[in-house]
């Protein structure tokens, strides 16, 4: 079964999941677009990280083999996309997206741009996906075009650590503000 990571986003709908996996797969495998509200589909696991209750998406927790992909782009509080965050929130339920995205994580000054160790938000979301299991991920960079210009593969923290480097490299960049904030 192929799960799509959508956290509290829309289903993704029969012409996107084809451009997304292509006729052939969208065709032939079973897909289900995971559904952070839909308490039926959810199981409780034991609290990670700082405290998190962690709901996350039956299929996935019951897999014999968890492969995640995804694209690493820097995000404005959880420090990078891709990686261990298409386990949580991207297969989370609604109570273990809402902690991960509480105030009091979000406020925090590493919850910023390009910082995974040390961000609350970061640390929870690679100690929920660690107590699940992923048995391999790949990740892709993309450019402004959505080229891929760069692919890791392997172990999640491993290769996503390598992604986030290349994105930090090609996305990010100092810039001296010419103005004082205050």
């Amino acid at each position: 079964m192929i799960l799509i990571a959508t956290g509290t986003h829309r289903a993704n709908t029969e012409a996107e999941l084809v451009d997304m996996l292509g006729a052939e797969i969208a065709g032939n495998y079973p897909i289900l677009n995971h559904d952070g509200r839909d308490t039926k589909s959810l199981i409780r696991l034991p609290d990670a990280g700082n405290g998190v209750t962690v709901l996350l998406n039956r299929a996935w927790v019951e897999a014999d083999v968890r492969i995640t992909t995804g694209f690493v782009e820097p995000h404005l509080f959880a420090g990078f996309s891709g990686g261990p965050k298409l386990v949580a929130p991207g297969l989370a339920g609604l109570e273990t997206i809402m902690v991960l995205h509480s105030s009091d994580r979000i406020r925090h000054p590493n919850a910023i741009w390009g910082i995974t160790h040390g961000n609350p938000i970061h640390d929870d979301i690679r100690a929920i996906s660690q107590a699940t299991g992923v048995d391999f991920s790949i990740d892709v960079v993309l450019n402004r075009d959505k080229q891929i210009t760069g692919v890791f593969a392997g172990e999640l923290f491993a290769e996503h650590a390598l992604a986030c480097k290349r994105a930090k490299a090609c996305a990010m960049q100092a810039v001296d503000a010419p103005f004082e904030v205050v």
